[in-house]
C-alpha cells in the first residue's frame, strides 16, 4: 500500500498546471553478483513540480538472468538542471516494489521455483534532449540495490511530452458515476518455463473523487498445468487524465479473494522425486495494477490493464486484460 499512498501524496503537491511526458526505453541490464548481463525496460509517466523537479512512476522489467527474473513498479523524485538549451540534466531517487522470480536449485529437477517480493531503493542519472517542443530522446542509468543481486540498467529511449493545461478539471463532473467493465485476456504464471491461460473478467468501478476510483469484480484466470483459480478482486485506484481529451491513467492496489481454485504443489519424496502433496489453502493474494482507459463518449470507454497478483505461495501471476466499459 505504501508506494500507490505515495505517489498520491506526490501528485497532490504538484502544481495545477505542469508539463507531463510518457517515456519508454531499452537497454542492458547488468548484475553485479553473478556477472553477466541481460535486456532490460521501462516505461514511465512524468509530472513536472515545478522548474526543477520532477515526479515520475513506471514500470521496470530488468529481464531474465538465467536464475532470477525480476520486475516491479518505480515511484521517484528527480532533480533538473539545464546546462544548455534543449538538454537537461537530472538526478533520482525513489522505492522499487519489485517482484522476483527465482529459480529454487533443491527443486530444479521439476522446475522449482520462488516468487519473493520486497521494497528497496532505486537511484538513476539521466540526460534529456529535447528535439522540438513534442518529442524528446534520452539516456538513463538505473542503480537497483537489491540486497541480493544488485543491478546496473543502462538505457536509451525516447518520450512525448504534453501540452500543459489544468488538470483535473475535465474530471470534475464524472465524480460519484459509475461503470460496467468486461474483459478478456491472458494469464501468465510466473515461472521458468511461463504457464499461460485464457483470463476473463468483469469489474463495477465507482468514481469517488477526479483521481480516485473503486472496483469491485470477478477474475478467472482461466486454468493451466499448474493452478485453476478464479476469484472477488477489490481495489482502490489513483487516476490521473492525460493532457489528451479522454486518455486517462492509473495504478490499482487491492485484495483478491481465491473462492475456486486448483493448485499443484509437490514435494520430493524418498526417491528424490516429486509428488503432489495437495492444494494450497491459501485464499488470500494482493493484486496490483495498472491501467490505461480511452473515453469515446459520456458513456462507453475502451480500457487497457496489466494486473500483478501477489501471493505468499509462489504462484505469483501477470493479467494482461483488454475490455469495453459502459458508464451510467
Amino acid at each position: 500500500m505504501r508506494l500507490p499512498m505515495l505517489l498520491a501524496g506526490l501528485l497532490a503537491a504538484s502544481s495545477a498546471s505542469a508539463g507531463e511526458q510518457l517515456r519508454l526505453s531499452g537497454g542492458t541490464t547488468y548484475d553485479r553478483d553473478d556477472a553477466n548481463s541481460t535486456y532490460g525496460w521501462e516505461l514511465d509517466y512524468g509530472h513536472g513540480l515545478g522548474e526543477h523537479a520532477r515526479v515520475t512512476v513506471g514500470w521496470l522489467n530488468e529481464g531474465h538472468q538465467d536464475n532470477d527474473h525480476r520486475d516491479g513498479f518505480t515511484a521517484q523524485l528527480w532533480a533538473r538542471a539545464y546546462p544548455f538549451e534543449h538538454l537537461v540534466v537530472a538526478l533520482g531517487a525513489g522505492p522499487y516494489l519489485f517482484f522476483d522470480t527465482a529459480r529454487d536449485e533443491a527443486h530444479a529437477t521439476f522446475s522449482r521455483y520462488d516468487n519473493s517480493h520486497g521494497l528497496r531503493p532505486i537511484y538513476s542519472a539521466e540526460i534529456t534532449w529535447f528535439v522540438d517542443e513534442s518529442w524528446l530522446v534520452y539516456l538513463r542509468t538505473n542503480r537497483i540495490e537489491a540486497g541480493a543481486h544488485d543491478s546496473t540498467m543502462h538505457i536509451i529511449g525516447i518520450g512525448y511530452r504534453f501540452d500543459e493545461r489544468p488538470i483535473g478539471a475535465s474530471l470534475a463532473e464524472g465524480t460519484g458515476t459509475h461503470e460496467v467493465e468486461a474483459f478478456l485476456g491472458r494469464t501468465t504464471l510466473n515461472s521458468f518455463a511461463p504457464e499461460r491461460s485464457t483470463a476473463y473478467a468483469v469489474d463495477y468501478r465507482h468514481t469517488l473523487t477526479p483521481y480516485a476510483d473503486w472496483t469491485l469484480g470477478w477474475l478467472n484466470e482461466g486454468g493451466n498445468e499448474i493452478i485453476r483459480r478464479n476469484g472477488i478482486t477489490s481495489q482502490l485506484w489513483l487516476v490521473h487524465p492525460l493532457p489528451m481529451d479522454g486518455f486517462t491513467l492509473g495504478i490499482g492496489v487491492g485484495a483478491y479473494v481465491v473462492v475456486n481454485q486448483e493448485n499443484q504443489i509437490y514435494v520430493l519424496n524418498g526417491k528424490g522425486k516429486p509428488v503432489r502433496v495437495g492444494d494450497d489453502d491459501e485464499r488470500l493474494a494482493g493484486i496490483v495494477s495498472l491501467t490505461a482507459s480511452y473515453d469515446f463518449s459520456s458513456r462507453w470507454s475502451a480500457r487497457a490493464s496489466f494486473n500483478r497478483l501477489l501471493t505468499r505461495y509462489d504462484r505469483d501471476a501477470d493479467v494482461l486484460l483488454l475490455g469495453a466499459g459502459y458508464r451510467f
